[in-house]
């Protein structure tokens, strides 16, 4: 069965308290089917925020660094099915220990496996020394990324742990206390993915690799290279500071996108983005008080993305009328050039136009030159509004605080979430 799945690249606590509501309630309603979080966040705060607040972890980059898993008490088991070609990592972290217990399963390019003591401060660090090794052996090919590696993973009555990986069974060894319960821990790393298998949960993370500049390809080539197993879905994605959604009518919006496969892109209708704004404007839908708004050059810019004054007074009239639509010229308005991606859909079998090169400019690429490679267009759909709070260019003249705590205000009013 074919499923609606919604991707946010996630940055800021701040701006996705109010996002949240609205994703959980089309969850819970059945009008979107996933709803996956990908992890490019820049600072400790919103990276324990993200990790705490948005289900269990499906998928993380080569160089994203351990991440905690599950705890492991006595006569406890774990059967974890993964994917990765190379150099999974597993530590054992204990309480009040200056040295934490990690195996590493295939490493040195899938060549060798080691368990070893290491002291606690390295845990989020590979550049280690003076490790103690418990067991070494040469092991050629015992992961594979492309099927699924079976671990498993337990504990006795005592500290003893038992641990296996594709029938394959490591000696055992003992945790340094023998009453503590230690925090399990995993990661990938030297330019393997790691991904957990049969992760079914509603809302799922796909973590980053940390302070990497232009990381959002990685999530669409993640999604296009496994196109077989998404080629029948619809995608959404959206700005993780989109802070009114208008949820009646997000299922007609989707249903248009399934229906109609001439556009490569399909985009709500967005308060607060230069190229909407300017057929708002034209449709009269935004009176002269509020503001001029030009048709920003070739789709990029303009006096709206740079003007936070502009913007604040925009939303200012949005909120007042309570979130009363803003028409575009036509209920389906054809854009053939750059268009700011606050809230865009596409169909799972365009997929395999998506896998986008290093450290690009994925707006550019998926709004202006694929579709004009592929003689497409991309579509702004009148009838389903949402409202993005701002650009970086904005912020430094706009009271953010204060519009997401209106637009909280706003949604409990009309949506009573």
């Amino acid at each position: 069965m074919s499923k609606n799945i919604l991707i946010t690249f996630a940055g800021r606590q701040d701006r996705m308290e109010n996002l949240n509501q609205y994703i959980r309630y089309a969850l819970n309603n059945n009008l979107l089917d996933e709803w996956h979080i990908w992890d490019f966040t820049r600072n400790k705060t919103d990276k324990e925020y993200i990790r705490n607040s948005y289900g269990p972890i499906a998928y993380m980059q080569d160089n994203a660094g351990y991440q905690f898993y599950k705890d492991l008490p006595k006569n406890s088991k774990l059967t974890i099915p993964l994917r990765i070609s190379n150099d999974f990592h597993i530590a054992f972290v204990e309480k009040n220990q200056d040295k934490f217990t990690e195996v590493v399963i295939g490493g040195w390019g899938n060549s060798g496996s080691e368990i070893r003591r290491i002291d606690s401060k390295y845990l989020y660090d590979n550049n280690r020394d003076d490790t103690e090794k418990i067991f070494k052996i040469e092991f050629f090919t015992l992961l594979n990324a492309y099927c699924d590696n079976i671990l498993t993973i337990s504990r006795g009555s005592d500290n003893d742990i038992n641990i296996s990986i594709n029938g394959y069974e490591f000696p055992t060894f003992n945790l340094l206390n023998r009453d503590d319960i230690p925090k399990l821990y995993l990661q990938g790393g030297f330019g393997a993915w790691l991904e957990f298998c049969y992760v079914n949960d509603k809302i799922k993370q796909f973590i980053g690799n940390p302070n990497e500049s232009y990381p959002y390809y990685h999530a669409y080539r993640y999604y296009a290279s496994r196109i077989d197993l998404f080629k029948d879905d619809v995608f959404l994605k959206c700005d993780d500071d989109i802070v009114y959604i208008e949820l009646e009518k997000l299922k007609e919006f989707i249903d248009f996108r399934r229906r109609n496969d001439e556009y490569f892109l399909l985009s709500a209708n967005v308060v607060n983005n230069g190229v909407c704004a300017y057929f708002q404007k034209e449709n009269l839908s935004i009176p002269d008080e509020v503001g001029e708004f030009e048709l920003p050059p070739n789709g990029f810019k303009g006096s709206l993305w740079e003007n936070g004054e502009k913007a604040e007074k925009l939303h200012s009239y949005f909120i007042k009328n309570r979130g009363k639509p803003l028409p575009l010229t036509s209920k389906i308005v054809e854009w053939d050039k750059r268009l700011s991606i606050n809230f865009i859909s596409w169909k799972g079998r365009d997929l395999r136009f998506m896998m986008l090169p290093f450290q690009c400019d994925d707006e550019q690429i998926l709004t202006s030159n694929t579709p004009q490679y592929l003689n497409r267009k991309t579509a702004l759909f009148s009838d389903f509004t949402v409202s993005h709070l701002s650009f970086y260019s904005q912020e430094s003249h706009m009271n953010t605080g204060l519009l997401i705590n209106e637009y909280v205000r706003l949604r409990k009013e009309k949506y009573n979430i």
